[in-house]
């Protein structure tokens, strides 16, 4: 009996190949059909109509008060009888009078046809025994058998039956390639396939297939349902990703509840990890109460999108109380006591998401384990003090915190965060905060270990805020404040040149950003990523610093800046193509964006060597609508104000003294800071003109502000 390989069993075939090279010859004993295969052969052969089966008889004229029990025991006297089959009339609901029996051998059923009426007479009737005759079928079923024996038979089956291995042939593995199995429809004895493999290398195969591959193999023979099975047991994470085609309202597409049942029932208890935010709208809470009964041994969780309530959630940390990771963003339905019973019976919690529920106001975090590590609640409008308070006593080694967009928080829980969690690395302030003043923001400078920090957005972002988190923070890698137009100017921009350890920076959409700071980050920062979206000061100049002082950059967004022509952008991609071999090995490409500037299409579309220049222009509009209004407060110079006249001055305004700023940084006059910059890092300095301050209001420069706003 020949077989044609399916697509996936080609697969495990050659993997198994890969896996082992070597396979002993089949024995002939191995290619003989059992008695079992013979009879579903002789069976399947009935049921086309070819012949019957001799071991089968046709009984007629029975009575009908005679059941199945009853007629195996009267044919035991002709013959051990394996099955009976009654006939019934499924119109009127009852027995026809006539059954098909089945023998053991050929002999039962011989002697059966053969016996006398004495002999064939039960509850006063004489029955029938004839043979058991072949399905009859209808002229086009037979028709449509003819053709699909003919189609599946292949050419070299129809012309050289002798180019098929018999029993005797070994097959030649080594000739046997991926490409080929591909190409051709390969031919090959079932047995040779799934009965030489090992039952280990069948299990570490079946245990490196994705989910649904893993399912279809089932489907191939016992023995292959069973390595299957055995493999579902060693399962420690399971995911859902790129497994279906996405939600289209059809739940062939989706994770259903039966379909997630069907895989965690086949033996997944020493399951540790287990994501269904991939495809969770067709799951409900017996599917969380399911997931908490099949699997307690889980300690990574992700049900983001499910819809879930307290009492589910309840379920699941009543039986997986071994969770040290769970995320459940977008769970609308969970309140506060099922955040509670979730803190109260899973004491090793880690990692906590509850990202974009409305619900949390942060009175369960005095339950939180308190080597809780990470905590994400952004978008948790309704998140106090008193929560945030509850935190900070609670985790004191808090290293990841994100509260982008709570609302409900003050400057008071911004000071506890800057006070007690000391080892915090990564914090998220991402929007406004109305009641966070920038006095709040400039104890972010008492985060000695902080290395990301995310202020977009933040309107409340000054000058001086960044002073004290480029004196306090230095060990800053990553630093976003795009969007922070209001009180942030090019001052901010030098004073976060003193940040030594600063590789990604984000100043989008800061409309005050000269070419002058651009060339001080580019001299003091080892910039690896610069993002300056729709900053108009930018031009040509601070490309090319960019492209003079900062060798280690490999990333710079500057679409929107309509400032920067063909000029800047030419030097920029000469000055990168003149590098040294060494530099040039150590940071191969650069990824260049300009979109939305002044250069030419010409440019755009050529090639640039190691530079790769994109035309996308990925500055917000919004966002520059929000600048462009912010301009129309604030006339430019030489700009009549036609709605208020006022004389001139009776006396000359002096340029703003920016001294204050540098006692900040320790030194006396702007000459003596370049100089230590430039004993430390070997490069020429920039050093800042005289006339530097002369387009700013008084009231946006902060060197004029109280000392009292300046603490310590």
């Amino acid at each position: 009996m020949f077989v044609c390989v399916p697509d996936i069993e080609q697969k495990l075939f050659y993997s198994a190949l890969c896996y082992c090279k070597v396979m002993e010859p089949v024995s002939s004993a191995d290619l003989d059909l059992s008695e079992r295969e013979q009879e579903t052969k002789l069976m399947h052969q009935a049921d086309q109509g070819e012949t019957g089966n001799p071991r089968k008889v046709f009984v007629g004229n029975i009575c009908y008060e005679v059941r199945s029990g009853d007629l195996k025991s009267f044919f035991k006297s002709f013959g051990d009888v394996k099955f009976v089959q009654l006939l019934w009339d499924k119109g009127r609901r009852r027995f026809k009078g006539s059954a098909f029996v089945t023998f053991c051998s050929n002999e039962g059923a011989v002697s059966a046809k053969s016996a006398p009426e004495d002999a064939r007479t039960l509850n006063g009737r004489v029955m029938t025994i004839t043979a058991a005759e072949g399905r009859r079928r209808h002229k086009r079923q037979k028709e449509k058998i003819k053709s699909e024996e003919f189609n599946d038979e292949t050419p070299e089956q129809s012309t050289d039956k002798s180019q098929v291995p018999d029993q005797t042939t070994e097959i030649n593995l080594e000739s046997l390639t991926v490409t080929d199995a591909k190409q051709t429809q390969i031919i090959v004895e079932d047995q040779s396939l799934a009965g030489s493999l090992p039952d280990d290398i069948l299990l570490s195969i079946f245990s490196s297939l994705q989910v649904a591959d893993r399912i279809r193999v089932e489907r191939v023979c016992k023995r292959w349902r069973h390595a299957a099975l055995l493999s579902w047991q060693g399962l420690k994470c399971l995911h859902f990703k790129n497994v279906f085609r996405g939600f289209f309202g059809n739940d062939t597409h989706v994770l259903t509840h039966r379909i997630l049942k069907s895989i965690l029932q086949r033996g997944c208890h020493g399951l540790q990890s287990l994501d269904v935010s991939a495809s969770p709208k067709m799951l409900n809470t017996h599917s969380a109460e399911l997931i908490g009964r099949e699997c307690p041994n889980l300690t990574d969780i992700n049900l983001s999108g499910m819809r879930i309530n307290n009492h589910s959630l309840q379920e699941i940390s009543k039986h997986c109380t071994k969770l040290k990771k769970v995320q459940l963003r977008r769970c609308y339905d969970i309140g506060e006591k099922g955040f509670w019973w979730l803190f109260k019976n899973c004491p090793d919690i880690e990692y906590f998401d509850g990202r974009e529920n409305m619900r949390i106001t942060g009175q369960c975090f005095h339950l939180l384990n308190p080597a809780c590590h990470t905590v994400l609640v952004d978008d948790c409008s309704n998140l106090s003090d008193m929560g945030m308070k509850r935190l900070t006593d609670k985790c004191p080694q808090m290293k990841t915190l994100a509260i982008s967009k709570c609302f409900g928080l003050t400057g008071d829980s911004v000071c506890r965060i800057s006070e007690l969690f000391t080892s915090l690395e990564k914090l998220y302030l991402i929007g406004d905060y109305p009641s966070v003043p920038s006095v709040s923001l400039y104890q972010l400078g008492m985060l000695p270990s902080l290395e990301y920090l995310h202020l977009r957005d933040n309107l409340n972002v000054s000058d001086d805020v960044l002073l004290r988190i480029s004196k306090g923070c230095q060990k800053l890698k990553f630093l976003d404040i795009s969007g922070c137009y209001k009180l942030v100017t090019t001052v901010g921009i030098f004073v976060l040149s003193t940040c030594t350890a600063l590789e990604d920076i984000n100043i989008s959409y800061i409309d005050k950003v000269t070419d002058d700071a651009i060339e001080t980050l580019a001299i003091n920062c080892p910039l690896r990523r610069l993002i300056a979206r729709t900053c108009p000061e930018i031009t040509d100049q601070g490309l090319i610093s960019l492209a003079n002082h900062c060798l280690t950059l490999s990333e710079l967004d500057v679409s929107g800046c309509e400032e920067i022509t063909d000029k800047g952008a030419e030097e920029f991609a000469r000055i990168r193509e003149e590098m040294d071999s060494d530099v040039a090995a150590v940071y191969p490409t650069i990824h260049l964006t300009l979109g939305g500037t002044s250069v030419s299409e010409s440019f755009l579309t050529a090639c640039h060597g190691r530079i790769n220049v994109s035309d996308l222009n990925l500055s917000v509009p919004q966002k520059r609508l929000q600048l462009e209004e912010c301009a129309m407060f604030f006339p430019s110079e030489g700009e009549e104000d036609w709605d208020v006249e006022m004389d001139p001055p009776d006396h000359p305004v002096a340029p703003p003294d920016h001294s204050h700023h540098l006692e900040e940084l320790g030194v006396d006059d702007m000459d003596e800071w370049n100089n230590q910059r430039q004993m430390h890092y070997g490069a020429v300095q920039y050093s800042m003109p005289e006339d530097y301050a002369e387009d700013f209001l008084d009231a946006d420069d902060p060197s004029l502000w109280e000392d009292e706003f300046f603490v310590s």
